[in-house]
């Protein structure tokens, strides 16, 4: 069994300290050559040491550690703070991913913050990352070490090396750079799933996106596009030239006449589907976008920003079930977490779609900028002030 005589207070979120017992049976191995090694049984785990390159550390030696930014109490951007943290461990099924690049999604804002479902701090924020394969917990195969992967890990991806199930991971192609794959896990995974599986769309019928220039935004333009799908965005007028960029039409959200333009770019008629990342009463204005058999699609909760997951989660609670009781178009939510939980292999299966897409040119994820570690906080506050365009990418791989 693992060692659970663990004293470190980041157990909570699966940064789980190695037991001496395991690691000192652990198998040095120069991986330059990438080969196939296989988890050993339950108790007697066999990781593949990895050196962080250029840092001369040993990322599975007994008491290895880490850069990670990490909350230990609810609050503003100044709660995310880097510090040292043991490196985790995969267990059965999981492989240790040394970090490449990771994404900042407005999810982790909410998080940040107490809000959406967030657990108990001490937590380490970030849903998506991309790296290398460093390490195979017991019971894996199929993978191998140096091996360049994507995965949805929900937590943990604001840090130098993560646990991800074998489940999760999805192969990244030669083509693809780190940054623009990490763009794709996501925020295109989310557009993707919403267009196909919730909302059906077709080619030939027409879309409306919320925050059209965000992360999820842009990506839902950038597919549309390539579905053969028309699309119009809702964007602040200094961003309709890259809602046109994305072969959206763009729409001013602060226009009083906003519901009878985007009628009118719809050539009179209602949605096929509405994507709302807003939430809240913004539902409504949404719903009346939205043909009598089409779709609204509630994929965030913007409008709750600052306040508790109860009271914030209110207006858009009472809108779903008043829309429910009044009948017409239909609204669903969809929440990628909820994916994960109960469609993890149909999600992988979506973002290799999605990576091959992009290596072959069909696709072009935009990149707001490239940070640091130490530039997370500023990077929650410029996603607050609603002046991200495209997806902020953390990028790890100067760091290891």
């Amino acid at each position: 069994m693992t060692d659970t005589s663990l004293t470190s207070s980041f157990d909570a979120f699966s940064l789980r300290e190695p037991g001496s017992a395991s690691l000192e049976n652990a198998l040095a191995r120069d991986i330059a050559a990438p080969a196939t090694v296989r988890g050993g049984d339950e108790g007697q785990l066999k990781l593949a040491a990895r050196q962080l390159s250029g840092s001369g550390r040993d990322l599975t030696r007994l008491g290895a550690t880490m850069n990670a930014v990490v909350v230990r109490g609810f609050g503003g951007p100044d709660v995310l703070r880097v510090e040292q943290a043991p490196v985790p461990r995969p267990g059965r099924g999981e492989v240790l991913i040394e970090t490449r690049a990771a994404g900042i999604a407005f999810g982790d804002t909410l998080r940040r913050q107490g809000l959406a479902g967030a657990m108990r701090p001490p937590l380490i924020p970030g849903y998506d990352v991309v790296g290398r394969i460093a390490a195979l917990g017991p019971g894996v195969s199929g993978w191998t070490i140096g091996e360049r992967v994507g995965a949805y890990v929900e937590y943990g991806g604001y840090a130098q090396a993560v646990v991800a199930s074998t489940e999760a991971l999805v192969r990244v192609p030669e083509g693809l750079d780190d940054t623009t794959a990490v763009a794709l896990v996501l925020n295109y995974g989310t557009a993707y799933q919403m267009l196909h599986h919730m909302a059906e769309v077709e080619r030939g019928q027409r879309v409306v996106v919320t925050s059209a220039a965000g992360g999820v935004g842009t990506a839902v333009l950038d597919l549309a596009r390539a579905l053969g799908v028309e699309a119009v965005g809702l964007a602040s007028p200094t961003k309709h030239d890259l809602v046109r960029q994305f072969g959206g039409l763009p729409v001013d959200y602060r226009d009083p006449a906003v519901l009878d333009k985007v009628r009118a770019a719809l050539g009179g008629k209602g949605a096929d589907a509405v994507f709302d990342g807003i939430g809240g009463g913004h539902l409504w204005r949404s719903r009346a976008m939205t043909a009598k058999r089409g779709r609204v699609i509630l994929f965030g909760v913007a409008s709750m920003d600052g306040r508790s997951s109860i009271f914030g989660m209110v207006p858009t609670l009472f809108a779903l079930l008043s829309m429910k009781l009044l009948g017409g178009p239909a609204v669903r939510p969809y929440f990628s977490t909820a994916e994960q939980a109960k469609r993890r292999a149909r999600y992988a299966a979506d973002v290799g779609t999605l990576f091959a897409m992009a290596r072959d040119g069909r696709i072009h994820p935009l990149i707001h900028r490239t940070i640091g570690l130490d530039d997370v906080a500023e990077a929650h506050r410029e996603l607050a002030a609603g002046g991200v365009v495209g997806k902020i990418v953390i990028d790890l791989a100067g760091a290891n």
